[in-house]
This record gives C-alpha cells, sequence and structure tokens, in this order.
C-alpha cells in the first residue's frame, strides 16, 4: 500500500521551524539591542562627565581671569591716586617756587630801574652843572627813591621768610628722608647662602628716584613681592654727605627764626647713621677729605655760625650741651670731675609745669665756632659705649643727644621787651589790683587808706611791697629777664636691629635689651600720636621723655632713615622703612614761633579783654595762613578714570559724608554766601560735640534750576567731613543744616581758574557740556555741581570746577 504524504503537516511543520528561528534570532535581537541601550547609556554618562570637568574647568579659568582683572583694576586705581597726589604736591610746590622767583625777579628789575636813574642823574649832573639848585632836587628825588627801594627789599625779606617757612610746612609736620648706603666690604661673606637664586650681599633695596625706594623682598617657598615707600626726600648711595645736607640745611634758617629743630637718624647698626650725623673722623684722610666727609651735626654747626656772623654783633649766644641715653639711663657726657676731665654723669629727666621736658644741673658749654664744637664733640665720644656685634666690630650701644641752644638778643626784641615792661607797670599802678605775690595778703585797711595818707601802708611797709622792692620773687618774670632761645637737636639713635641679628649675650644682651625698649617706646609714641590717642606713653622710656618736645612739641623734626641696601640686612631695612612710614602719618599741631611777641603774654595778664581779643586775632591769622596757600586740607576720595577729550577729567567719587544746607534763591553767589556761613558755624563748633571740625576742600554747591525764569532754584551747599569724622560725624544744632551720605557716583570734571561766578561757572558748564556731547558721552544736564578749592585771600593759580553727572545709562 503506497506512503500517503499529508502536504499540510509538512508546511505546518516547515512553518513551526520557521517560527522557531524567528523567535530565536528576534531573541538575539533583543539581545543585541539591550546591549546598544547599556552601551549608549555608558557613553551618555562619560559624555556627561567629560562635559561637567570641561565646565569646571571654564568656571575656574573664568574665575581667574575676573580675580586677576578686579586686582589689575584695583592697583591701576590705587597708582592713578597715587599719581594724582603727587602731582597736586608737585603743582603746589611748583607755584610757591614761582612766587619766590617772581619776588626776586621784580626785586631785580627795581634794581636796575634805580640803577638807571642813578646813570640818567649823572648824565644830568654833567648837562646841567651851573645849576647847583636842580642838582639838589635830584639829589633828594634819588635818595627818597633809594629810601623806597631799601623798604621794598625789606619787605621782600619778609616774605621770603614767609615763603620759606610755608614751603617746609607744606613737606609735612614730620619730615622723613631716607639714605640708601652704599654695598660695603663687609657685606661680602664667603660662601654665604642664595635665597631665590640670590645671593646675601646682592642689593635689593632701592632709590628710583628722589621721593621714592624700591624694595625686593624675595623670601623662601613664597613669590618675589616688591614694596615701594615713599618719603618727602631719599638719597642713593650716590650722594654726597653735601647733598645731603642741602636738603636739611633750609631747617637752620628756621632755626634762627625762632623754631625749635630736631634732626634724627634711625636705622640698624651698620647703616650709616654716625657717617650721616658726624661723618668720617679717620685721621688717615687729608683736609679736604675730612671736610667732604662731615655728616649733619659739624656742617650744620658751620651754617649756624655762618647765619649768626650775618647777624649783628653780639645778638646770639650758642650753649652746647652731649648726653647719650645708655641702658635708659641719661649721661651728662660734657660734666668733668674734679680733676678737670670729662666723665659721663647720671642725670634725671623731668617735666615742667608747662609741660616740657627738662634735664636739671645738665652741663651746658659756651660755643663761639663750629671748631669748638667738633673739638667738644670728639673730646666726649671717646665716652660713648661701643661694642662688637655680629652685625658692626664697633657698634654703637647708646642714643647720642647733641643740643645747640641759641639765645638771641635782638635789638628790636629788647626795646619791644621794653615797651611791654612799661606798659605793664602802667597797668599795675592804673589797677592797683594785682599783687605781685599769691602769699602776701593785703592789709585790710590798706582797701580804704591811700598809700601816701598812711605810712604805714606805704609801698615801703606794706606787706607785699612794689615788684621793684618786693622781696618775694614774682612768679612771672619781667620780659627783659627772659631772651628768645630756640634748641638744635641732633640725635645720632642706637641701632634698631633685633637681638638674633646682633647676636649678643651676657651683658650685651641687656645693652640691646634697653635700645629695643627705647625705639619701640618711641614706635608707641609715633604710633600714639598718629591715631590722635588722648594719651601718649613718653615716659616708657627715658628717650622719648628727654624727646617729647621734639616728637609731640612745637619743634620742625625731621628723622633721617638710614637703611642697607643687602638681602642679608632685608628684614631689618623693612623694619626701618615701616617706622619711617608711621612717622609720616603723624599729624601734629603747627610748629611755633618762639619770639618776644608771645611774652606779652606777662602783660595781657593785666588786662583780660584785651589778652582775649588778642588771641582771637591769633588764630584768625593762623586760620589766614592756613588757607592762604590752600595746602594741607583734606580732599573726598575719587578713582580717576580714562578721559577722551583732553580738555575734562572723568573721577568717580567714593561713598562719603557731607554736612550740607540747602538755601533757595534766584542768584548763585549770595546763596552760596549764606550757606557757606551757615556750614562754617558748624565746623567751628555749632554742632552736639560742640568740637571743632577741620576745613576742607572743595566747597561744594550743587544747582538745581527752577522750572522757569522767574522761579526760584535751589543751591544746596555742602563741606566734605574729614576723615576722622567720617565714621560719626557730629550732628548740627541748626536745624538747617543736616549730615549727606553721598553714593559712590562718576563725574565728569572740567577745571578752570580765577574768582569764580555765577557767570564764568556757567560759561565753563557750556563748554564742559560742548565736550561731552563731541566725544558722545551721556551725562545729565541737571542738576550740576560748582566746585571751588581756595578761599578769597589766594590771589593766585586758583582752582575751581564744574561737575556734570554720569548717566546711568552709560555705564550699561
Amino acid at each position: 500500500m503506497p506512503l500517503f504524504i499529508n502536504r499540510d503537516q509538512i508546511f505546518a511543520h516547515q512553518v513551526h521551524l520557521l517560527e522557531h528561528k524567528l523567535r530565536s534570532k528576534e531573541e538575539h535581537i533583543l539581545e543585541l539591542e539591550t546591549e546598544n541601550a547599556l552601551l549608549h547609556l555608558r557613553l551618555a554618562k562619560c559624555l556627561s562627565k567629560l562635559r561637567h570637568e570641561r565646565d569646571e574647568e571654564i568656571h575656574a579659568n573664568r574665575k581667574k581671569h575676573q580675580q586677576q582683572r578686579k586686582v589689575q583694576k584695583s592697583t591701576n586705581a590705587t597708582l592713578s591716586k597715587l599719581l594724582s597726589e603727587v602731582q597736586m604736591l608737585k603743582r603746589d610746590l611748583k607755584d610757591v617756587f614761582t612766587i619766590y622767583v617772581g619776588f626776586a625777579k621784580e626785586l631785580e628789575e627795581q634794581s636796575k630801574q634805580l640803577f638807571e636813574c642813578v646813570g640818567t642823574a649823572r648824565n644830568a649832573q654833567d648837562l646841567q652843572s651851573d645849576d647847583p639848585q636842580k642838582l639838589r632836587v635830584q639829589v633828594t628825588a634819588l635818595e627818597h627813591s633809594l629810601q623806597e627801594e631799601k623798604e621794598k627789599c625789606r619787605e621782600e625779606r619778609v616774605r621770603r621768610r614767609l615763603l620759606h617757612n610755608t614751603l617746609v610746612e607744606l613737606r609735612g609736620n614730620i619730615r622723613v628722608h631716607c639714605r640708601v648706603r652704599p654695598v660695603l666690604h663687609f657685606d661680602h661673606i664667603p660662601g654665604s647662602p642664595t635665597t631665590n637664586g640670590s645671593s646675601l650681599c646682592e642689593a635689593v633695596v632701592q632709590a628710583i628716584n628722589d621721593d621714592s625706594v624700591f624694595v625686593n623682598c624675595a623670601k623662601t617657598s613664597s613669590p618675589v613681592t616688591n614694596k615701594i615707600f615713599e618719603f618727602e626726600r631719599v638719597h642713593g648711595p650716590e650722594d654726597s654727605q653735601e647733598t645731603v645736607f642741602e636738603e636739611v640745611k633750609p631747617l637752620l634758617t628756621s632755626l634762627l627764626d625762632g623754631y625749635n629743630v630736631c634732626i634724627m637718624a634711625y636705622g640698624q647698626t651698620g647703616s650709616g647713621k654716625t657717617h650721616t650725623m658726624i661723618g668720617s673722623q679717620s685721621e688717615e684722610l687729608t683736609a679736604a677729605v675730612q671736610v667732604s666727609q662731615q655728616g649733619i651735626i659739624p656742617k650744620a654747626a658751620n651754617e649756624l655760625f655762618k647765619l649768626i656772623s650775618e647777624k649783628p654783633a653780639d645778638s646770639h649766644m650758642v650753649e652746647m650741651s652731649v648726653v647719650e641715653v645708655y641702658n635708659n639711663e641719661v649721661l651728662d657726657l660734657l660734666a668733668r670731675d674734679e680733676d678737670g676731665a670729662t666723665v659721663g654723669v647720671k642725670r634725671e629727666v623731668i617735666t615742667t609745669s608747662t609741660g616740657t621736658s627738662e634735664v636739671p644741673c645738665l652741663t651746658h658749654e659756651l660755643v663761639r665756632s663750629s671748631a669748638e664744637v667738633m673739638q667738644l664733640i670728639n673730646s666726649v665720644l671717646k665716652l660713648r659705649s661701643h661694642s662688637p656685634t655680629l652685625v658692626h666690630m664697633d657698634s654703637s650701644r647708646s642714643h647720642f643727644i647733641v643740643t645747640l641752644t641759641v639765645t638771641s638778643r635782638s635789638p628790636d626784641a629788647l626795646a619791644l621787651a621794653r615797651r611791654l615792661q612799661n606798659a605793664r607797670q602802667d597797668v599795675q599802678r592804673v589797677s592797683q589790683k594785682e599783687w605781685w605775690s599769691p602769699r602776701c595778703r593785703r592789709a585790710a585797711s590798706s582797701r580804704s587808706s591811700s598809700p601816701v595818707s598812711s605810712p604805714s601802708h606805704s609801698p615801703c611797709h606794706s606787706p607785699c611791697p612794689s615788684p621793684r622792692h618786693s622781696p618775694c620773687p614774682s612768679p612771672r618774670p619781667s620780659i627783659t629777664q627772659t631772651p628768645l632761645k630756640t634748641k638744635l637737636q641732633l640725635v645720632d639713635l642706637a641701632g634698631s636691629e633685633c637681638v638674633g641679628m646682633s647676636g649678643v649675650t651676657g651683658s650685651a644682651l641687656w645693652e640691646s635689651s634697653c635700645i629695643n625698649r627705647s625705639l619701640s617706646a618711641l614706635s608707641d609714641v609715633l604710633g600714639a600720636l598718629a591715631e590722635r590717642r588722648p594719651h601718649v606713653p613718653y615716659r616708657n622710656s627715658k628717650l622719648t621723655h628727654l624727646l617729647q618736645d621734639a616728637i609731640g612739641g612745637d619743634a620742625k623734626l625731621l628723622i633721617m632713615l638710614c637703611v642697607s641696601p643687602t638681602q642679608r640686612f632685608l628684614t631689618e631695612s623693612l623694619q626701618s622703612l615701616g617706622f619711617g612710614a608711621r612717622a609720616r602719618q603723624v599729624q601734629r599741631e603747627p610748629p611755633r614761633r618762639k619770639n618776644t611777641a608771645l611774652k606779652m603774654n606777662h602783660f595781657l595778664h593785666f588786662n583780660a579783654p584785651r589778652r582775649t581779643a588778642l588771641q582771637f586775632k591769633f588764630k584768625m591769622l593762623k586760620a589766614i595762613g592756613q588757607t592762604f596757600f590752600s595746602s594741607g586740607l583734606q580732599h573726598p576720595k575719587f578713582t580717576a578714570q580714562q578721559s577722551k577729550g583732553e580738555d575734562y577729567e572723568v573721577r568717580t567719587y567714593h561713598t562719603t559724608n557731607w554736612v550740607s544746607t540747602a538755601v533757595t534763591g534766584m542768584e548763585q553767589d549770595p546763596a552760596l554766601g549764606t550757606g557757606f556761613r551757615r556750614l562754617f558755624k558748624y565746623i567751628q563748633g555749632n554742632n552736639d560735640k560742640k568740637c571743632k571740625v577741620e576745613m576742607t576742600a572743595p566747597v561744594s554747591c550743587l544747582i538745581d534750576p527752577g522750572a522757569g525764569p522767574t522761579c526760584e532754584s535751589t543751591f544746596t551747599v555742602s563741606f566734605f567731613i574729614p576723615e576722622e569724622h567720617q565714621a560719626d560725624p557730629p550732628k548740627p544744632t541748626d536745624a538747617d543744616v543736616f549730615i549727606e551720605n553721598r553714593k559712590e557716583s562718576t563725574m565728569f570734571v572740567r577745571t578752570y581758574g580765577g574768582f569764580a561766578n555765577s557767570e564764568s561757572s556757567r560759561e565753563e558748564l557750556l563748554k564742559l557740556m560742548e565736550s561731552l556731547k563731541r566725544d558722545g558721552m551721556k551725562f545729565k544736564e541737571i542738576p550740576y555741581y560748582r566746585s571751588g578749592y581756595d578761599s578769597p585771600f589766594k590771589l593766585t593759580n586758583r582752582r575751581n570746577e564744574v561737575w556734570l553727572i554720569k548717566d546711568e545709562e552709560e555705564k550699561a
């Protein structure tokens, strides 16, 4: 029987096989897709990680660039501010010098005119020798003209003296000069280690110009940083002793004009203090070289006696004293023993009833020439304490102080003294109310009986006789008994290096400790004066107690910083430069001139109303003298920006407090005067603290014009509040005066000269607007500022400004 094949079953079986293969293929495809998805996830994760790391790197680089730009911007702003301040100070000094040169040229021209008149008169005499009457008239006219020229010459001398003292005052209350010595033989140490690749004997302190010192502060494991210090005068290694003294020389003129003067050398051992103050004393040098190597002390003595020789004979007397401060003890080096030899005798420093420091029983020697001064100094230098240290083989271990006291017996001063003495006696005879001794009491009957009517109550029998016959010494000596005295103090301080640098032990260690404590006390005193603390610790050291009058008193003080240039002494040099920078921050009262006119207080003691009036005049003259040159006034801080035009400036003023008052009116000048008077009363004490506030500059006036020509405008007059009152300004007691907090703002400023008024300020404002429109700058036309920097007493080189506020859209 044949086999039957079911085709449907065959097809079904084939379909089943194909479906099985299809399912296996689909499962394989699914596995591949799953693997592909996992690979895509891993790829996305890697890409995300790479993108995140790249974003972090970009963010870090961006932040780093922003910080660099911020630091660069801050540095540029600070440098611009310092440059503008230096340029302003140089302009002020240039103006003063220009005035002085103008006076000299005017005097020279007048002298030429006088000589021409004399020549004309001689020619006329030759032509008209037959007319003696005309010759007499011409001679009389020439004598009169000569007398006028002499009077003008005398006035010019007075002006020169005033300008000279003002110029010295413009250089600061405490003047700080710096001298960088050259690299010497003891700076070279064989096999010395290196710091950042530089040898210890490499010069890292340099004088880059006349008023700046550059210091390369290289330290191990730290980036190289540089510092710049600025002082009134900087001397480099190439400057000679004569060059250094020329900067000090003007102070000696002030000494004879009635001011106390102190010159102090500060620095570490081996920095050149003694060389600067005394000079080279080697006997191997020739006479010419010794003269050229003389320091400030011999040159100052020589110049002092040279100036005295130009005065009338016997009008000045000079006395000299020499002390050293050793281990916090004051030793009189001019004291002599029984055999006449100089020995150091211990003295004490006391504070007198007037608040000045004094050394009782101090030896004073009368000197008549600079040779006698140096002879005495050379005789006592061997008494000064010296000992070897690691820094120098002959280190001075004490502070050396030379004082020259100049006593003036000016005929004019004595004449004034006699007139004041006679006036005081007249007042005493009229009033009969003041008695010479407070311990003596007048008898009760003398009040009712006259001296003539009762012999027992006459001056000869009175319990308190008259000044001429009084056995009780007067508590107020007569004017003729107190001559004019000024002091020149020349100080060579001991080395300021630390104990680790000097490497001393034993008794020398105690010496170094005393030296460092005294110099630390000096630094503390300067810090207290700079911060204007109520208590200044003068008595923490004999040195500061002895120099109290020079540091914080009425003396003109000059500190000569002596620094070493090498890497080895970098730390000590930075300490000395930091000390000088702190000393420059001290703001004392202006030095007072000691003259015979001050002795009027003895006469004014008997006339209180006249004393009060004269004291008020003295204060007014002092204020006028300060504002005459418009110098020393505080200004609001601003940052100068780059300007597109040369006829205006762009300034960004910082946030500050001002005292202001608003005045409404039609005219600028009367409103400005009214506002100025209100604010002047405020700075004179019309505030809640009853304190006087220093005058500042500029005086600004914010002008907000009215809506129409017949509407009143608003004028807001403002004074900048000084830095010492910025944190807590005194509150005004006048309801029309208020404290204004000005936010940071950018101004377009145009400067012009002359005496400003409403017309000139309006003209300058229009010029400023034209310049800003020309450069495409956006600004607010109203309100605008009008500012002035000078008082009415300043006649030349006046400074006025108009300000326009920058539009905020321009910042975007």
